[in-house]
């Protein structure tokens, strides 16, 4: 194993969070501190 991308964990985990973005990123202005926020798990 070179590197930690190289675990399917990592390349899953990952994969999430791009459609999690890719999903909120769509979302009104109005929401972006609340919903994406929470949907994201930054707060």
């Amino acid at each position: 194993m070179k590197s930690f991308v190289d675990l399917r964990v990592w390349k899953h985990s990952h994969e999430v969070v791009l459609v999690t973005y890719k999903m909120t990123k769509g979302f009104p202005v109005e929401e972006r501190f609340g919903l994406v926020n929470k949907t994201r798990g930054e707060i």
